[in-house]
């Protein structure tokens, strides 16, 4: 008889208009068919029985009565005695948009330049809006330590302390996993904010809570620092290699080529160069697949040198000495003296 007189017949949202209230746990849980349950523009109610939301109501006025069975279900238990006090209440939750939740490295993060795998620093600040999508989910997370009301106050310190170490173990494996240059990381920010805000609202999400928008105001390396200052070397070598290479392309020749090139020209450089010239050119013809052709032209070359060398020499032996190749033309082994044969092919000389 003392519960009946006990019970209301209104029950709305009684706690401080104020937007630094979330929610707020009605006081009294007696609660019977046929009560008036009023919620205020920009507010939810959630009734929850034995640990767990059994009903909710948008804005507006909501009689309870027969055909809200979840909450009946739930009620029955409460007035009936079958549970405790405490395990039956009303929750009302102000929807309105929450403030913006300012985040920032308390100190600069060690990021790896993809490229080159230079570590360098980072430091970085912003902020986040969120929004609550789970008001079982949310209010359960909070009401062990705050059983009465849950303030906005309280909300925006939890997540922003879970979301600077979030942030902070992050944002050095989203740069790495999207290949960002560290010397090109500024122009990516809207990039890394918005895989940021993914793997915020993933973290979150078990708290009832999503991202409504996620922004980087100020994503700076250290440009002082020995790191920076050797990424920068490292890409303008890439540069300058790539430079190269499109250069052999357009000439159609490779970095091999180019290289054994040089070795020629060095070699015709040098004095009595026609020896090493000619060994050089083998070695540099074979490697190429040019045995043939070039051993006749170093033969020619080098008997057209050998004569400028020794000028006093008989002309007649000079001249024969000339007309015989020094290499076969059909595998480019070098001729033995007075041979007339390849000791290698038998092709004739």
């Amino acid at each position: 008889i003392n519960m009946a007189l006990n019970i209301f017949e209104v029950v709305r949202y009684e706690g401080e208009d104020t937007r630094n209230v979330l929610a707020w746990r009605h006081p009294n849980k007696n609660m019977k068919p046929g009560t008036t349950l009023i919620v205020n523009p920009g507010q939810r109610a959630v009734f929850f029985s034995n640990g767990r939301a059994v009903a909710s109501y948008e804005e507006g006025k909501h009689k309870i009565d027969g055909n809200n069975t979840q909450f009946l279900t739930g009620l029955k238990s409460f007035v009936s005695g079958g549970v405790s006090p405490d395990s039956s209440f009303l929750w009302f939750v102000n929807m309105y948009d929450l403030q913006p939740i300012g985040w920032g490295t308390p100190s600069p993060i060690l990021l790896r330049d993809p490229e080159s795998q230079i570590p360098v620093e980072l430091k970085s600040y912003g902020n986040f809006i969120p929004r609550i999508v789970d008001l079982e989910a949310f209010i359960l997370e909070f009401m062990p330590s705050h059983p009465d009301m849950i303030t906005a106050d309280v909300f925006q310190k939890r997540f922003r302390q879970a979301a600077i170490g979030i942030i902070n173990s992050a944002v050095s494996q989203v740069v790495y996993n999207n290949k960002i240059a560290v010397l090109d990381i500024e122009k990516h920010t809207y990039d890394i904010a918005l895989e940021l805000s993914k793997i915020l609202s993933n973290h979150f999400s078990k708290y009832g809570i999503s991202v409504e928008e996620f922004n980087i105001e100020s994503l700076k390396v250290n440009k002082d620092s020995h790191g920076y200052k050797e990424i920068f070397e490292y890409h303008q070598r890439v540069l300058t290699s790539k430079g190269k290479r499109a250069g052999r392309d357009i000439e159609g020749y490779t970095y091999q080529e180019e290289r054994q090139f040089d070795v020629l020209e060095e070699a015709a450089q040098n004095e009595g160069s026609a020896g090493n010239l000619m060994g050089a050119g083998m070695g540099i013809s074979m490697g190429l697949g040019l045995g043939a052709q070039f051993g006749n032209l170093m033969g020619t070359l080098g008997n057209a040198l050998s004569s400028d060398k020794q000028p006093n020499q008989n002309q007649s032996a000079s001249n024969e000495e000339i007309g015989l190749a020094k290499f076969c033309s059909q595998c480019g082994t070098a001729f033995s003296d007075g041979a007339k044969f390849c000791s290698n092919c038998g092709q004739a000389r």
